[in-house]
């Protein structure tokens, strides 16, 4: 419980960003009924991610996730009629199978739990991707989303305070940085690109991202370039 709350802090802080940035706007907090499941869908999904990753492996739980992301997202191209080539079929299926071949490695780590919650966590951030393309302004819409979640998430916060939950000036100020800065502003971007996207489109990009990740391991952290990388970003 106490490592749930220490991950999700950042989350916490989100929130903070945007009303402070509504503040210094004069901006009036906007929260309504457009508001509930779209925070449902949040709290969902960093509730799930946050225990789905202890039963499964990364690599491994980041193809279950991105998958289940991109068939939601499909599953709703569908529902509103959009059009779906086969070539996009074709390219996200090839795409998937990259991501595929990173995970291989970690086949070992994989449980029934691990897969099922990571499953409902990309089935949760595609519901949340799909409520952002109707945004009118994503920013005034996160800023609800995250606020009414904030709210709700207030009594396991306080709870987690009164266990001991250890907090640190260094966990607080990496925690705004990432809630306040690059997660704030990642999801308001996040929106705004979703008017010139289908569906199937933004899950194709969301793609790119485990590739872009074992890339910053090899330039960052020196992991060795090996051959299921090129492969997988081929």
């Amino acid at each position: 419980f106490k490592a749930y709350l220490a991950e999700r802090l950042p989350d916490y802080l989100v929130p903070s960003a945007f009303v402070l940035l509504a503040a210094l706007r004069r901006e009036r907090l906007q929260i309504g009924r457009d508001n509930l499941l779209p925070s449902l869908a949040l709290g969902v999904y960093a509730l799930c991610i946050s225990y789905g990753y202890l039963h499964i492996g990364a690599a491994a739980g980041t193809f279950v996730f991105y998958t289940a992301v991109l068939l939601t997202l499909v599953a709703d191209d569908r529902r509103t009629v959009t059009a779906l080539p086969v070539r996009r079929l074709v390219g996200a299926a090839v795409a998937l199978l990259g991501v595929a071949v990173l995970a291989a490695t970690s086949v070992a780590t994989v449980t029934p739990l691990g897969v099922g919650l990571l499953g409902v966590t990309g089935v949760a951030w595609g519901l949340y991707t799909v409520a952002g393309r109707g945004a009118a302004d994503p920013r005034i819409a996160n800023t609800g989303h995250f606020a009414l979640l904030a709210v709700v998430l207030l009594l396991p916060a306080v709870a987690g305070a009164a266990v001991g939950l250890r907090v640190t000036g260094e966990g607080l100020a990496w925690a705004a940085v990432m809630g306040g800065g690059t997660t704030a502003f990642a999801y308001v971007a996040w929106d705004a690109c979703q008017r010139v996207l289908t569906g199937a489109q933004a899950g194709l990009v969301q793609l790119v991202i485990p590739v872009l990740t074992a890339a910053g391991a090899v330039l960052l952290l020196d992991e060795p370039v090996s051959v299921r990388l090129l492969v997988a970003a081929g």
